[in-house]
């Protein structure tokens, strides 16, 4: 991670062929043979000035890109770069065949080629003009039916339709496959055969991957080949359609602009970006896929608006069968046609995610419209967006108009595949419909916090104040009398409710989940509800209650030795269950198992905030406890500070405080290292990253980052995952006014040595620099 942190600074040094010939080395080396996606500047200083030995850690580089591998081939005249750029596994089948056409041909790299087996680096040498070469290949190549397939575009369809699809090498089987063809050769009338074979007969993900790859695929056949197989669903294959547009775009086969509007079959086109945002809902979003979502939106505003009757034509088209045409074309024809008949859709299992056009270009789609457009809708066709799942979740208007025009039976469907998300079921909870929470609580394996809201009755909406009732589905889920996603664990969630019968039989359950803390809110609740015989059954010596517990509840009502309960003691027992409820909440918090610690988080009441400060003071929490503290929405200011403070090396508390807090993010700046120690250094996980939680909430600003993260070199790995949304950073580091001196070489120089252990801010790295480096350039005048 310090060599992409390093080559990030370097990048707004304005010398920076005098900054490098100041850095050592190993360092300069070290540099160029282990940094990803190396910035242009970097690259043309070491095509310029690079030593030989920093020419080969390039070319040994795995993340040197084509481009730079071709300059090294032209311009480079060593046979030790050649033989490294020959065996590079981004070197194209065409350079190598260039390589080898060299005349005399460098000694290492034919020792490398006759040393070699792998068909990928032997295909090129069938036809090199150097004898040994061409019979070791010969003797090692072969293809179908152990001969040489012949350079056309049917040879190459028929044999890549032999690919096994759950094989892991696939790519790189068929990689070796591809470079059995001089695609080079081809003319203008193989490539339209090609894509004629592939439109009859449409080849895997995988296949289509590896041809989007070739630089020699011109953009017509490369958009061509974003239509799949209807049934490609059914291939056990680890490539999606996500992945063969992803491929084309990185390799320049096509642009965003190129697939929106000149790509057909654009079914299958919208079919690919669904892929290629599902495919990434895990890690950032690539910005080709915003860039994507971006031209469809502008497509559809233009060509569509917010008219229902077009947007029904426009599902028409798409159901009927597989339109030839492109998405403007497709727009045209739900604007100017008339609509056709289409059989409605047999849907999969409710298990399976169904992949939809229609729905994909509604999330495009204007806010404003959606309801309309709903609502000209059949109600079979909602089974769209119901079984539709990107692996993000949907705009809160899509969610809003399905939950207005859907039937009660694709609720169910629905949320199955998108009530996971906690957006999703905000937008659903603050409805306050009794049906829908219990739909939401049979559908989805939904946080604690959730059950016991909904047990409760806590209503979530705006505009309302009484308690939210209880559906007969969720009643019964409570009862245990029906299994759902959590088991007979939600029974615990029971205590939660003001029904004593409920209340009752969950404490009185013989498999429940019920902690101490459980208990005592159970018991607390009944004796609001003055349900004083049931306490007293409840206690009974050696019954189902902690012995503590139900000590209390037999000495407050005063049933020792079997008497009956006194009258007016339910002021009593209220009183000892409040002390005997505060010290389980801290008893739990200190030795408590997790289930403990959890259920102390599904308390009625907020925990004792005052003795939790105390207790976090002295030390006296364990980790378990810090985490899930931070996590309460009610977590006061002064705790808050206090858990930060506690929280090193670690992410769940940050990430849990700082997105929904100017005031704590800054305090966790100071405190915190803006990447989890135990991410420094590996690849960056934005999701478990508090500082990129907080960019994208707003309680931090890049300038923020800038001034106060720390350390260093974590700032410069964030700028290094995420250039477009810290490039103020890039521009304050480059105006640094302790880089603008005669001296900055050397002050570069000094950065470099500092940067791996330093542990202050970037503004204190360039300023310590700059000012270890002053004296020396002042003595030197």
């Amino acid at each position: 991670m310090t060599h992409r942190a390093l080559a990030e600074l370097l990048c707004s040094a304005p010398a920076l062929a005098t900054t490098l010939a100041r850095l050592p080395g190993p360092t300069r080396r070290d540099l160029l043979a282990h940094t990803r996606n190396l910035p242009a500047t970097l690259l043309a200083w070491a095509f310029d000035h690079g030593s030989a030995d920093e020419l080969h850690a390039l070319a040994d580089n795995p993340h040197t890109g084509r481009a730079t591998l071709t300059r090294l081939a032209e311009e480079i005249d060593d046979a030790a770069i050649h033989t490294r750029v020959y065996r590079h596994r981004h070197t194209t089948d065409a350079l190598r065949r260039r390589l080898l056409a060299a005349d005399p041909l460098p000694d290492e790299l034919r020792a490398f080629v006759l040393r070699t087996t792998a068909r990928r680096l032997l295909a090129p040498a069938l036809d090199c003009p150097h004898p040994d070469l061409a019979t070791h290949a010969r003797r090692q190549v072969t293809g179908p039916r152990s001969r040489r397939p012949a350079n056309t575009p049917q040879a190459l369809h028929d044999w890549f339709h032999g690919t096994a699809y759950t094989s892991p090498r696939a790519r790189a089987l068929l990689r070796g496959r591809r470079a059995l063809f001089d695609l080079g050769a081809w003319t203008d009338a193989d490539w339209a055969e090609l894509t004629a074979l592939h439109n009859r007969s449409p080849l895997d993900n995988t296949s289509r991957l590896v041809l989007l790859e070739a630089p020699e695929c011109p953009t017509p056949t490369a958009l061509a080949l974003l239509r799949t197989d209807n049934d490609d669903d059914s291939q056990e294959s680890d490539d999606t359609p996500g992945d063969a547009l992803a491929a084309g775009l990185a390799h320049g086969a096509f642009r965003p602009y190129d697939v929106v509007h000149h790509a057909p079959y654009a079914a299958h086109v919208l079919r690919a970006c669904e892929s290629l945002e599902r495919d990434t809902a895990e890690i950032t979003e690539p910005p080709v896929a915003a860039e994507l979502r971006d031209e469809i939106a502008a497509l559809l505003h233009t060509s569509l608006g917010a008219r229902p009757a077009h947007w029904r034509a426009l599902l028409a088209h798409l159901s009927a069968g597989d339109f030839p045409g492109t998405l403007p074309e497709l727009c045209a024809a739900a604007r100017t046609r008339a609509a056709p008949a289409y059989a409605p859709r047999p849907w999969p299992h409710v298990q399976q995610v169904s992949w939809s056009p229609f729905t994909h270009l509604l999330r495009c789609a204007e806010s404003s419209a959606v309801s309309g457009i709903f609502g000209a809708l059949d109600p079979h066709d909602l089974g769209e967006l119901a079984r539709y799942d990107t692996g993000r979740p949907l705009p809160d208007a899509l969610v809003d108009a399905f939950l207005d025009h859907a039937p009660p039976e694709l609720t169910d469907v629905f949320l199955s595949h998108h009530g996971h998300h906690a957006a999703t079921q905000t937008r659903l909870l603050i409805r306050d419909d009794p049906a829908l929470n219990a739909a939401l609580l049979h559908s989805v394996d939904v946080p604690s916090r959730t059950w016991y809201a909904v047990a409760a009755g806590t209503p979530h909406g705006p505009d309302r104040t009484a308690p939210v009732p209880l559906h007969p589905r969720t009643r019964a889920a409570l009862r245990g009398g029906v299994r759902t996603n959590r088991g007979a664990d939600v029974v615990r969630h029971a205590v939660h409710t003001r029904d004593a019968e409920l209340i009752t039989a969950a404490l009185r359950h013989p498999k429940s989940a019920l902690t101490t803390a459980h208990q005592i809110t159970g018991c607390r609740h009944l004796a609001a509800l003055g349900r004083v015989d049931e306490l007293a059954d409840l206690a009974q010596p050696y019954g189902i209650l902690d012995p503590l517990l139900a000590t209390r509840i037999r000495s407050a009502l005063g049933t020792h030795r079997d008497a009956a309960p006194r009258p007016g003691r339910l002021g009593v027992l209220a009183a000892q269950l409040r002390a005997l409820d505060h010290a389980q909440c801290l008893h739990d918090l200190c030795h408590g198992s997790l289930d403990a610690i959890r259920s102390q988080m599904e308390r009625d009441e907020p925990p004792p905030w005052d003795a939790v400060l105390a207790l976090l003071t002295d030390g006296k929490l364990p980790e378990r406890a810090i985490d899930l503290l931070a996590e309460r929405p009610d977590c006061p200011d002064p705790v808050a500070r206090a858990l930060l403070e506690r929280d090193r090396a670690h992410t769940a508390v940050p990430l849990a405080l700082t997105p929904h807090s100017r005031t704590h993010a800054l305090a966790a700046l100071t405190r915190q290292p803006v990447v989890p120690e135990w991410l420094a250094d590996n690849r960056l996980r934005p999701s478990l990253v508090w500082s990129v939680a907080c960019l994208r909430a707003g309680t931090l600003t890049p300038d923020d980052v800038y001034a106060l993260g720390r350390p260093a070199r974590s700032v410069l790995h964030l700028l290094w995952t995420l250039p477009g949304e810290l490039a103020p950073i890039r521009e304050a580091v480059a105006a640094d006014p302790a880089l603008r001196h005669d001296h900055a070489p050397d002050t570069w120089a000094v950065v470099a040595a500092l940067l791996p252990d330093f542990a202050g801010t970037l503004p204190e790295l360039l300023a310590t620099a700059a000012a270890a480096t002053a004296p020396v350039s002042a003595a030197n005048r």
